[in-house]
């Protein structure tokens, strides 16, 4: 129903100058209603009042009457600007994430101090807003957490910087599902496309080609170039087979990984190299070499160890890299063990050249999954 001013100040008279915090609380939720029902039928002045009667009732109340008065207001399309600033510098997460996410009408110097400041939540908050700045952007690509980049990668209505897309990529080594989505977003720029590209393992590079056939054909035309640059760079790239042998000797070797096999950008690292010399020992393209280590199940990756001779603590570390960061159980390592030792290199080296040749005609490619 529609008040007048002086109707307003009568209600909220005695309220106002009482110290009994329930009665404060209970009449704050009075008005919390009164103003949600008609939100859209009061004038400026009125919401002003509205606001004035907020931030002294809301003052020095509890948790839950702070969380219930932001859970009320910040969906609202217009509400009082000064206690929506208020709460959304609120210390409480569950009081300032929806204001945070909701509330349109905050400055983004107010938004960027409070991230400057601010906890998960409340960045995860912000990253998820309708509508968010480059300069917002920027502060949340530099401070948000996992969930937070995430959220931020995926939100449509973001406007992130070329800046804040420099610091995505760079965070994407270590996060896949972040890789997947900077990739997917139509606005990255072609320099920082590229170099996600570079460093996304061949898994992340295999999920966003079947997601688009023309994203599928620029990533081959860039992946073709970034590994060209890394056969010419890397070490481990040379015209002797058994310097490419005791290089993924080296780098598999579980106990010369140490304490860095434990940081995402070595594994990756270790990762392109240890493709790259697979490539060169077993005579394969690169990019199938890749696919033999980025898949989920070791049986090929068991194949070409044989065709290539690997010890088995070579091929434990070979398993390591394929199987992630968490360790393999020791009883599929016993079984793979086994059915190592049992395999043939002369069978082992068939089934090698039919894999190559299916991969070579594309009516017979193995499907991307």
């Amino acid at each position: 129903m529609m008040i007048n001013d002086q109707s307003v100040i009568d209600t909220l008279e005695a309220a106002l100058s009482s110290a009994d915090s329930e009665k404060r609380v209970a009449v704050l939720d009075y008005v919390t209603d009164l103003f949600v029902s008609s939100a859209n039928r009061y004038t400026p002045a009125q919401v002003t009042l509205f606001d004035h009667v907020f931030l002294k009732l809301a003052a020095d109340i509890e948790l839950k009457a702070r969380r219930r008065l932001a859970r009320s207001l910040a969906p609202l399309d217009h509400p009082p600007r000064q206690i929506m600033a208020q709460l959304a510098r609120d210390p409480s997460p569950a009081v300032a994430s929806p204001v945070l996410r909701h509330v349109l009408q905050l400055e983004d110097s107010d938004i960027i101090a409070i991230c400057r400041t601010a906890g998960e939540s409340q960045l995860h908050a912000v990253a998820g807003r309708p509508d968010v700045s480059e300069p917002v952007s920027e502060i949340l690509a530099e401070r948000a957490g996992r969930r937070a980049a995430r959220a931020l990668a995926g939100n449509p209505g973001a406007h992130i910087s070329e800046a804040a897309f420099g610091r995505l990529v760079t965070r994407a080594e270590s996060d896949a599902v972040l890789a997947e989505r900077i990739a997917l977003r139509g606005d990255i720029p072609r320099h920082c496309f590229v170099e996600l590209l570079r460093n996304a393992s061949a898994s992340v590079r295999v999920k966003l080609a079947a997601t688009d056939p023309a994203l599928a054909r620029e990533i081959d035309e860039i992946v073709c170039g970034v590994m060209g640059d890394i056969g010419r760079q890397a070490k481990i790239i040379s015209a002797d087979p058994d310097l490419a042998k005791s290089d993924i000797e080296r780098i598999t070797h579980p106990d010369r990984s140490g304490d860095v096999d434990t940081a995402a950008k070595a594994r990756a690292r270790k990762f392109d190299q240890t493709a790259s010399a697979l490539a060169l020992l077993c005579r394969l393209p690169l990019d199938l070499a890749e696919r033999v280590l980025a898949e989920k199940r070791p049986d090929m990756l068991l194949i070409v160890a044989k065709v290539a001779n690997c010890s088995w603590k070579t091929i434990k570390g070979l398993l390591q890299i394929q199987h992630g960061e968490h360790p393999i159980p020791i009883d599929d390592l016993l079984r793979y063990r086994s059915e190592y030792e049992r395999l043939q290199v002369a069978s082992a080296q068939r089934v090698l050249d039919r894999y190559r040749e299916r991969r070579q005609d594309p009516a017979d490619a193995i499907p991307a999954t």
